[in-house]
């Protein structure tokens, strides 16, 4: 969606957590590669970032395996979210 957004030429707000691991910095290198600004993204000792596998056969996604570890945001996080949320929101329409 991102990338669909940033191509058609609209102003992008990106706002996840991620981990420090080879995921983590591949999404910073992508979002960064296409000039989506990346500030949002809070960086998670704590968190392993999400990877979603699609299965495809014939042109059409059969199943979705996703590897995550379900855990609680801490306060500090969530307050990161919030401050980024609050200071980009004038900002989008």
């Amino acid at each position: 969606m991102v990338n669909n957004i940033n191509a058609l030429g609209g102003k992008v707000f990106v706002c996840g957590v991620i981990g420090i691991d080879d995921m983590g910095r591949k999404i910073l290198e992508l979002l960064d590669k296409d000039g989506i600004n990346s500030k949002g993204i809070i960086i998670s000792k704590e968190h392993q970032t999400i990877l979603k596998t699609r299965i495809i056969a014939h042109s059409q996604q059969i199943v979705r395996v996703d590897r995550e570890i379900i855990k609680e945001i801490n306060g500090d996080t969530q307050d990161q979210i919030l401050r980024y949320v609050k200071s980009s929101i004038d900002k989008i329409d």
